[in-house]
């Protein structure tokens, strides 16, 4: 990994509402972990001045509802 690049890893919780943020990964595992609510803001380490809201990226989902994804074509 280069070293001057951020590398974090966002996983989004859609049935505890809530965003779990990884960031600076070492050997062992990731030296920072945050777990955000709805009514939390991020602000992303390659860009800070840019700030999402949480309840943003939970407004979509509903517990316990998988979002639709596009059919795939038969293959007959």
């Amino acid at each position: 990994m280069n070293k001057d690049t951020p590398h974090n890893h966002w996983v989004l919780d859609v049935q505890e509402r809530c965003l779990h943020v990884f960031r600076e990964p070492e050997p062992a595992g990731y030296r920072v972990q945050q777990t955000l609510s709805e009514q939390d803001i991020l602000a992303p380490s390659a860009f800070p001045d840019c700030e999402i809201a949480i309840w943003e990226l939970l407004r979509w989902a509903k517990p316990g509802r998988r979002p639709s994804h596009p059919q795939t074509p038969d293959q007959t």
